[in-house]
């Protein structure tokens, strides 16, 4: 009994995870070294199933590989040629250490005060993330600690979170 107790309540947080937005109070982890090694190929389809918090982690792991073109693949195709030539001027991201990401907020009221084309998604999600970076960006921004805000949507109810624009400084 007690052990189909965990099988149970592993399921469930799997079918969480694998639907929702993400976790609502915990960041996905740390660490010292840089972000990962993303899978070898990384497109929208690729990432159905997964939460938007997995999503925008992908996103900084692919960023930090210095794969921007696989990381603007997790972009809505209208936003995605603004994002990768932000990105792919700014060498902030190679090699961003100690990422977190925290759900704020997941609904349709996430469009509320953001642009019209957001009202077209049937889920939204708010997404932190906090990283290190190891030098400076063309933005003037100084290395270090880092935090940034993102939003991502769904176009159907089981479709891939995808970032609707690019990650800002503000929320």
């Amino acid at each position: 009994m007690r052990v189909a107790g965990w099988v149970k309540m592993a399921a469930l947080l799997v079918a969480v995870a694998a639907g929702g937005c993400g976790a609502q109070t915990a960041a996905t982890g740390s660490s010292q070294t840089p972000a990962g090694a993303p899978s070898p190929s990384i497109t929208a389809s690729a990432t159905a199933g997964a939460s938007a918090q997995a999503v925008v982690r992908q996103f900084y792991e692919l960023l930090s590989a210095n794969r921007v073109t696989e990381a603007g693949a997790l972009v809505v195709p209208n936003e995605r040629a603004a994002v990768a030539s932000m990105l792919a001027e700014d060498p902030a991201y190679v090699g961003l250490t100690d990422l977190q990401c925290l759900v704020l907020r997941q609904g349709k009221e996430v469009a509320k005060g953001g642009p019209p084309a957001w009202a077209k998604y049937v889920d939204l999600c708010e997404i932190e993330s906090r990283y290190v970076t190891h030098k400076a960006s063309v933005t003037g921004a100084p290395s270090g600690q880092q935090v940034r805000f993102a939003v991502l949507g769904r176009q159907t109810a089981d479709g891939p979170w995808l970032l609707v624009d690019s990650p800002g400084t503000g929320p």
